[in-house]
């Protein structure tokens, strides 16, 4: 199966992946400052920071199945399931 990037599903996905990022970027730079924030809240930040990683490995899957052809004419094709990407 193969995704479309202009699909609504695949916008909706890139938006919790930078969900993700964001979360990433802002928290664990907190965690490491207020360490007394960390050490309160250790099991709240342990399943965030796993669901974070799952999103992480699950969105490394779906650019699996994204795939955009560069053709001779500056044009961007997308690959579809009956396109052969040599």
């Amino acid at each position: 199966m193969m995704m479309m990037m202009e699909s609504l599903v695949y916008y909706r996905w890139q938006i919790i992946t930078s969900v993700a990022v964001v979360y990433n970027l802002i928290v664990v730079v907190a965690r490491s400052i207020f360490w007394k924030l960390h050490e309160h809240y250790m099991f709240h930040w342990l399943v965030t920071d796993y669901i974070a990683d799952v999103i992480y490995v699950i969105d490394i899957a779906v650019n699996m199945r994204t795939g955009t052809i560069y053709n001779y004419y500056k044009r961007s094709l997308t690959a579809s399931a009956g396109i052969n990407v040599v």
